[in-house]
């Protein structure tokens, strides 16, 4: 039995998948049950079941989180060598409405003519949109498509975060601009929001055209070095005041290692009735050609 209370931060329940994913190999194996039988469907019991989509969850969860990660990595690393007299800060936590919690940002860029709010996004879907109203839709190559949360209504509370933490400073009329940033470059989007409503505060962009969005902008404010390094620490001071984000993990793990106990004795089970079933099997091929034998034999 593996045990995780809490909550944790993406690289932690990535690490904590890893371990589940571990442990459930170490048990089949221990047993001498082959994971690629789970998949292949030899087990067809509803326990098997259940098992198997709990764990296919797992890897998918695993998967994702990872792939998040590393495209915010990306993404982080396309932004420093686009400028390297720009501000950059990752994971930043900003005020919310409520004092108590805040707002999350993937990566904040501090340039001499903007504050950006970066969102990373690393989609394996060939297709997005981002509809008229704000929400991401992504279509996969099979042509099913999967509704996501509204990410413009997102940046709008980035941006307004970011703005109501420089209130009141010399910098509150500072733009902040959200910005969606795909780090995969096969990914193809379209934007129908900035389209359609003319909106400037709210761009799409990859990696490799992050710097149309950025140093090309077209906004005519200059902050200096000195302004740009107040601002960042006016932001870390903030974000430094706020515990590390954490999240409740998006499976159970005690309902999970007891359904991945419960397969497992169920494969027992069914071992154990076949070998039943084959011994009797033997048993009667036994006294069949007994019988016939003793026929042959009075013959």
């Amino acid at each position: 039995m593996i045990l995780f209370n809490g909550k944790y931060s993406a690289e932690e329940q990535i690490n904590i998948y890893g371990e589940m994913i571990d442990y459930t190999k170490q048990r089949l194996a221990s047993d001498n049950i082959v994971l690629e039988d789970v998949y292949s469907e030899d087990y067809n019991f509803e326990t098997a079941d259940k098992f198997r989509n709990a764990y296919v969850n797992i890897v998918r969860l695993s998967k994702a989180l990872s792939s998040g990660v590393r495209g915010e990595e990306l993404a982080f690393r396309s932004l420093t060598f686009l400028d390297c007299n720009a501000r950059i800060l990752r994971s930043v936590q900003t005020p919310s409405y409520n004092p108590q919690l805040s707002v999350e940002h993937d990566i904040i860029m501090i340039t001499h003519k903007a504050i950006f709010t970066v969102e990373v996004k690393n989609l394996n879907a060939p297709k997005v949109i981002i509809t008229e109203q704000g929400v991401m839709i992504q279509e996969n190559s099979r042509g099913e498509v999967k509704v996501c949360k509204n990410v413009v209504q997102q940046s709008r509370w980035h941006q307004t975060s970011i703005r109501k933490l420089l209130q009141g400073t010399r910098f509150e009329k500072v733009r902040v601009v959200p910005v969606l940033m795909f780090t995969n470059d096969m990914c193809s989007f379209e934007n129908r929001f900035s389209d359609d409503n003319n909106s400037a505060d709210f761009c799409c962009c990859y990696r490799a055209t992050a710097d149309k969005v950025i140093h090309n902008c077209g906004y005519s404010q200059c902050l200096t070095l000195e302004d740009m390094a107040e601002i960042e620490e006016i932001i870390k001071s903030a974000s430094d005041s706020y515990s590390p984000r954490g999240y409740d993990l998006c499976v159970g793990v005690e309902e999970y290692t007891e359904l991945l106990e419960n397969f497992i004795e169920e494969v027992k089970e069914e071992r154990k009735r076949q070998e039943k079933l084959t011994s009797c099997s033997v048993d009667e091929i036994r006294k069949y050609l007994s019988s016939l034998l003793i026929s042959h034999n009075k013959n």
